[in-house]
């Protein structure tokens, strides 16, 4: 009888997977890298705040939105997904010693009030190369409207204007214009108020619209400052029936010596 008790004890240590002292294969602990892993997608995103400061936000391409607005002086704002971006720039500059701060931001019964202040240096001496001092604002958009106030300097709480651009839309821009209206793919009827900014030399450029197949209008403008300055301008402009239901607004510079080509903006508009 001893002899069989001592012939399924060997066995039972032999057989894999079959020991009474934890011998055989043993089962893989679970790595603690792992583990973290698991219990990070289990865990909920942080709630989103209901306004940003800056490009650390969750509204999505943010950063290219900033850029192609920013060397435009000015205060831009756009809905983009669920909040409002908002863009204070103040545009190219050649100096050291511009800036912008968003000193606060205010949620009130019925708006939102950003504060901000600007910096600058006593002369802009063109000694540096060309900077676009600039701060944006993310704020949920919930139906109330925003302003925006200059409190540079003691006791100062000045509006500044706000160029609101459609959702889904853009801005005709350039390296030294921009239009603020119409906006791109807008129809439009004759005449037609377009507005926006100009940089060029003795503040003298050219505006036409176009269908494809002719030219509906053509008008020499000129803005209210010229080069390096932006110049603001506005213009009713009438224009011929269209033969085509898409066309463009063209503004155009030449060089005044010899009439080359210096730059054109093309605006998409629809007529129909």
């Amino acid at each position: 009888m001893k002899k069989y008790l001592v012939f399924f004890v060997i066995m039972a240590l032999l057989l894999p997977g079959c020991s009474f002292f934890g011998g055989g294969k043993k089962q893989e602990p679970v790595k603690p890298k792992a583990q973290q892993s698991e219990l990070k997608k289990e865990q909920p995103k942080a709630d989103q705040k209901d306004y940003y400061i800056g490009l650390e936000t969750p509204v999505s391409g943010i950063k290219d939105w900033v850029y192609r607005y920013q060397r435009y002086d000015g205060v831009f704002l756009q809905k983009i997904g669920d909040y409002r971006a908002v863009l204070v720039s103040m545009g190219e500059k050649f100096s050291p010693g511009y800036g912008v701060t968003i000193n606060k931001i205010d949620q009130k019964a019925d708006k939102w009030v950003i504060q901000v202040s600007f910096k600058q240096p006593k002369e802009e001496d063109y000694s540096g190369k060309g900077v676009y001092p600039h701060e944006v604002a993310s704020i949920i958009s919930d139906g109330k409207p925003v302003e925006v106030v200059n409190v540079t300097g003691p006791g100062n709480e000045t509006p500044v204007k706000v160029i609101e651009i459609p959702e889904g839309k853009k801005l005709g821009v350039s390296k030294n214009f921009v239009i603020f209206t119409p906006v791109e793919g807008q129809k439009i009827t004759s005449p037609v108020v377009v507005k926006g900014k100009a940089r060029v030399f003795e503040a003298n450029f050219r505006i036409t619209i176009e269908d494809g197949h002719y030219q509906l209008a053509e008008k020499i403008l000129m803005a209210d400052q010229g080069a390096p300055a932006w110049g603001n301008f506005e213009v009713n402009l009438p224009f011929d029936k269209p033969t085509n239901p898409q066309g463009f607004i063209i503004l155009s510079y030449e060089n005044m010596a010899n009439g080359e080509m210096i730059e054109e903006l093309l605006l998409p508009v629809k007529f129909y």
